[in-house]
This record gives structure tokens, sequence and C-alpha cells, in this order.
């Protein structure tokens, strides 16, 4: 008889079992997680779109998401269907926007750069889920005329359109129109974001109360002038671009202007540099200077960008433009005599050389400096960016304190407390 002898089975214990299908299955997660955009394209029921971009400037590199699509311009690249993320990123300046893209949607973008986030402009048009609008049009500023061919329409109307295509044209007063062609196709609602341009300078540049060598660039876009040295970069952007207009000789696109003063008095070079000596300025009477004069200027001159001026032009009188009832501004260029230049002013007379740089010519002193409110209405704070404290009205008069670097100007009230308003709103006489 024989023995057999009974081994026992060979089993994996319990918790080995557990540990590897846990393990296949933490795996199994991850390459799924990591690539769950690619499995809809793997089964080929990937949702996908077309966009079109060109901007200011070819050769801006372009972003969906963290997806790098190319350089501008774009034509018609396939892109996944979501809400996406658009950055449009070019030397300087840079743009992006987030669109609700849907499946087999038209989308296109035109954009200008400008020269920094709020001087930009352009048009995105994006295709989306029908709803109870047709079309939808959203405007900067709000105020826009709108025409679609030829016609003026309102928001309503537009709403409605039916399938075709239409010319558009969207206008606004300081700003440049703005002309383009829709596709408006069945099952989708076209919706239209506008940013217009605004206009580096309101009219026609022209010579200053008739100096010969200093011209005027006006605005009243608040957007535009509220700060000086942007002002003066994003005039030289378009210029270089556009050029602009001369009203004694027409359109100027090649560099006219050797040197700029804003209306504070700060000397700017061709390029938009700011001076900080005049050391390096021969025959100043010889160059061209462009004066940066907002609306609430009114085409004064104070002591600041008199003096500035007057480094460029001997000519310069204080009170040019300044009408009789302008006491605060009686100042005046008494006569002219060799270098020297007097300077009269109801309670005290002065005299300054132009020979010297403007830093290190002498304070003209306007006694009893007013503010005046050219805004509606306007906070008054009690430090700049602080806590409101009050209100001040359009055309009410203030006593002026004193003034920051940052543009904000300290007055006193009429219950003898003191507080800051904002500088691109007031007149200081």
């Amino acid at each position: 008889m024989s023995i057999t002898s009974i081994r026992p089975s060979r089993r994996m214990p319990n918790l080995k079992k557990y540990f590897i299908f846990g393990s296949v299955s933490l795996i199994l997660f991850l390459v799924l997680y990591l690539n769950q955009e690619k499995i809809p394209e793997i089964l080929g029921i990937a949702k996908k779109a077309k966009i079109s971009i060109i901007a200011s400037e070819n050769g801006a590199k372009v972003y969906a998401g963290a997806k790098y699509l190319g350089e501008t311009p774009i034509d018609s690249q396939e892109i996944r269907a979501g809400l996406t993320n658009i950055s449009i990123k070019g030397v300087k300046n840079s743009y992006t926007t987030s669109l609700n893209i849907i499946d087999k949607s038209e989308n296109t973008l035109y954009r200008d750069l400008g020269i920094n986030k709020d001087l930009n402009s352009g048009i995105n048009i994006w295709e989306g889920t029908p709803d109870d609008k047709k079309v939808e049009l959203f405007l900067n500023p709000e105020n826009s005329k709108v025409t679609v061919n030829e016609k003026e329409v309102t928001l309503d109307e537009i709403a409605g359109l039916d399938e075709g295509s239409y010319k558009f044209n969207i206008s606004s007063e300081g700003f440049r129109d703005s002309a383009f062609t829709i596709n408006v196709r069945r099952n989708y609602k076209t919706n239209i974001d506008v940013k217009l341009a605004p206009l580096p300078n309101t009219k026609d540049v022209e010579n200053f109360a008739s100096y010969e060598n200093i011209y005027a660039i006006y605005s009243n876009n608040s957007d535009v002038f509220y700060n000086s040295k942007d002002w003066l970069d994003y005039f030289l952007y378009v210029s270089k671009k556009k050029g602009f207009t001369l009203k004694s000789q027409g359109l100027i696109k090649e560099q006219f202007f050797d040197y700029f003063v804003d209306y504070d008095g700060r000397i700017f070079d061709r390029n938009g540099v700011q001076i900080e000596t005049l050391d390096s300025i021969d025959i100043p009477e010889s160059k061209k200077v462009g004066l940066l004069l907002r609306s609430v200027d009114k085409s004064k001159l104070n002591d600041r960008s008199f003096k500035s001026l007057l480094f460029f032009n001997s000519k310069v009188n204080l009170t040019d433009s300044i009408t009789s009832k302008d006491e605060k501004f009686s100042a005046k260029v008494a006569s002219l005599t060799n270098q020297n230049i007097s300077i009269n002013s109801p309670k005290e007379v002065l005299s300054v050389t132009t020979s010297a740089p403007v830093s290190t010519l002498p304070s003209i002193k306007v006694i009893n400096k007013t503010v005046v409110i050219n805004n509606e209405w306007l906070r008054v704070r009690k430090i700049p960016n602080g806590e409101e404290i009050a209100k001040v009205n359009q055309g009410e008069t203030y006593e002026y304190i004193s003034e920051t670097a940052e543009g904000w100007v300290k007055i006193k009230l009429k219950n003898q407390s003191e507080g800051y308003v904002s500088k691109q709103f007031v007149t200081i006489n």
C-alpha cells in the first residue's frame, strides 16, 4: 500500500491579492485621469470647433488653455470645444479672454494689443447655443452707435436678426470706428464683443496759439489722458501704425515731433522717454514740440507747462487762451529783452532766464491757488485712495493745499476740513 502525502495548496494570502488589485486599479485610474482629454479623441467622440485669430502684431503666440496653437495670424484652426481661455501674447503686451466654445462652431478674434490692458481694442465673435436671442452684442463704450447694413439699429433689433451675412459699423465720439461682417448660421447664436480703440487725439493736431514750433495734441477721453506717459506712448503707437492728421499739412506718417510737454510740464523726447536734464538740447527753439492738453485744461497754460514751453519758445505767453474771468491766471509776459523774461503777476514780479534747464528754473508763484471741480460730482477722500469723507460737485471751487506725484490734489472744504480728490477731474488755477 502506497502512502500519498497531502500538501497544502499554495493559495495567495488575501492581503497580497488586495494589494496587487489596488495597485493595478490606482495605476489604471491615474492613466485615465491624466489622459481624460485624449480619451474622447481616441474614441472618436471629441467635440471640436474652429478658431481664427488676427492680431495687430504678427507672430504673437496664441494659447488655448495650456495648449500652444501657434503664432498669429491663425486661420480656422481646430480646437477642443468647452470653456476655454484664449491668450494672445505679443512682445510687449498680451490679451486673454474666456470663451464657451461649442461643438462645430466657428469663432474669430481680431485684436489690437495696444500698449496696455486699458489702451487696446478688438472684436470677439463666437458662436454659442441658441436661446431667445439670435445675435447678442456687447459694447465698450456702452453708448456706441450701431449700424447694420448701413441702417442704425438698437440692441433689441440686433437680437432678432435672421440667418445671413450682415455688415456692422460701431462708432462713438472719441473712439475709432470699427467695421466688420458676421455670418449668422442656423442652430447657432452669434455673440459679438466689441471694444473700440480710443483716439489718442480727439481732433486734428494744430499749432498752439499760433506758435510755429508748438502743436496741441488734445483729448477729451479720460481713458486716454488718465496717465500722460501712457497717453504719449499710445499717441506714438497709433501714429507709427496709422499716422496722425496735422491740420495744416494733412496725414503725417513719419516721426514729426522732437519733444513733448504734458499738462504738468514734464518733458519727453521723441520716443516718449522723460527728460531729466535739458543740457543736451541744442537750439531748443528749432525743435517741434507736441503739447498734451486735456479737455479739463481748456487750452490753458499753468505755471508748470508754461515754464517748459518757454524753454522751446521765448514768446510763449501764460495768458494764451485765457478769458477775462480767469483772474488767477493774470500773470503774463510783460517784456522780452535778450534772454531775460519779466513775469508780472498782480502781487509780485519775478525774473527767469530761458537759458537754464527747466529743472533749475525758479518756480513762478501763483498766489492763492484754487481747485475747480470738472466732473458732475467727485469723491473727497481722507487719504489718496482712502476712505470717502465728502462729495463735491461740478463747478465748485476749493482752496488748493498740495498735490502728490500719484495724481491726487489736497483741497480745503467749506467746513475747513481737508481731503484728496483725483487730479484728472479738476482744474488747478
